[in-house]
């Protein structure tokens, strides 16, 4: 990912592999953990001092222009899930997509209520 946001980053773009949501509850702060392709468009704004400030524009999903050369593939694309405090909590679906990656981890099922 590195390598391909070098290349993107000439045509003034970013690609992002996941998005955090941070939410606040009564009982802490869940984090929503997001994984896809995010594409952002960074626009230099000069300088304060000597820090250069940039602005990052959300620009979607999808590749922003046909120029651009295809990304790389993320294993974990489409996958959602929560943090609360010690524990993961994701779909069964998306537990199955990746469920190697969980292996000599205490995997407890819970179901849905609600």
């Amino acid at each position: 990912m590195y390598e391909y946001n070098s290349i993107v980053r000439r045509k003034g773009y970013y690609l992002k592999p996941y998005h955090v949501v941070v939410r606040k509850t009564r009982g802490g702060v869940k984090k929503y953990y997001y994984y896809g392709r995010y594409w952002y468009k960074v626009r230099y704004m000069g300088k304060k001092g000597k820090t250069s400030l940039v602005k990052w524009e959300y620009v979607g999903k999808s590749k922003p222009e046909d120029s651009l050369p295809d990304p790389p593939s993320n294993p974990l694309e489409g996958i959602v899930f929560l943090v609360e405090g010690e524990d993961v909590i994701l779909r069964e679906e998306d537990y199955y997509k990746i469920k190697d990656l969980f292996k000599g981890l205490k995997v407890k099922k819970i179901g849905v209520h609600g």
